[in-house]
């Protein structure tokens, strides 16, 4: 049952929701079938702690495997210490500060943009930190369920990481979910026409399509905001690999970059599952986070009292 504290938020409502169960835990998630980990969720089926509608300030955070910090426990993810970080900074308790996580393992930037506008619009948050690790995917989505349509592009080695048999493999259909026949046909005919068009150039202008709504999102509400990626699937890195339309490439004049963040973190150990970044990973994630929100905005930006 949703937490009465909570029901001004949206609960979960992405491709994993066996997994994204309200206040429940497994103890595998993704790629991280160890059962070392525990993942817990909240009321809303979202990983971490509740909705505090006391808290003075709120952060917001959505991204995928690497945002929701697969491979790793709660204490060691990036955003359980950038939240530490954080109340040192504006000057407060730990307590006091309410991040929330929506992020989904191997999810679209559909999703992220989707999800974050759609809280922020019910909850206005005092930091939205977005983290696309990757532009492969995209996500159809209608009031019963979310499914994604996953081409398996690896844009950093310009390969693809994988070949599936047959288009209806390069689909997560959400599991749990008990459609007729006839409309989960629809469904998976409105899922199978984004992955049919789907290119390394098409999946850069949806990441971008998606980044720059809402970065105009977050200008607009005067929200203060950062996105940032694993080097090895970041913007410079996808940009540096091949030549791209120069119409594709006027959308990057219109994007802050300075609030685009890569993090070089191969060097360090990985998670669990051997594939996500390890424990001293995220710490090093969050140390370069507080850095660059350091670098961009101002002690006053950042201790804005909030008010609904």
């Amino acid at each position: 049952m949703t937490d009465s504290n909570e029901i001004a938020l949206l609960p979960y409502s992405g491709s994993r929701l066996k997994e994204h169960q309200p206040n429940g835990m497994v103890t595998c998630y993704g790629a991280d079938k160890t059962g070392s980990n525990q993942y817990r969720f909240n009321s809303l089926g979202f990983r971490g702690e509740k909705y505090n509608p006391n808290a003075r300030y709120r952060v917001f955070v959505c991204g995928a495997s690497s945002g929701f910090a697969t491979g790793v426990s709660e204490e060691d993810s990036w955003w359980h210490h950038f939240k530490l970080s954080y109340a040192e900074r504006v000057g407060v308790l730990a307590d006091e500060v309410n991040l929330l996580n929506f992020s989904e393992g191997g999810t679209s930037c559909d999703y992220i943009s989707r999800v974050l506008i759609s809280q922020a619009d019910r909850v206005r948050p005092d930091l939205i930190i977005i983290s696309p690790s990757g532009m492969h995917g995209s996500e159809y989505f209608n009031e019963d369920l979310s499914v994604m349509a996953n081409r398996g592009f690896n844009f950093a080695r310009g390969v693809k990481r994988y070949a599936p048999k047959s288009p209806e493999e390069s689909l997560r259909q959400p599991a749990g979910v008990d459609l007729p026949d006839s409309q989960w046909k629809v469904v998976l005919s409105a899922a199978l026409g984004l992955l049919s068009f789907q290119t390394r150039e098409v999946a850069l202008v949806a990441y971008l399509k998606n980044m720059l709504l809402l970065q105009y999102y977050c200008q607009a509400k005067s929200i203060p905001y950062l996105i940032w990626s694993l080097k090895k699937d970041s913007l410079e890195t996808t940009l540096s690999k091949r030549q791209w339309p120069s119409n594709i490439l006027a959308l990057l004049d219109t994007l802050e970059r300075d609030k685009v963040v890569s993090i070089d973190v191969e060097s360090l150990p990985r998670g669990a599952d051997g594939r996500h970044p390890g424990a001293e990973a995220n710490r090093s994630t969050s140390e370069a986070l507080i850095q660059a929100l350091d670098k961009l905005y101002t002690p006053a930006k950042l201790t804005r009292e909030f008010s609904d």
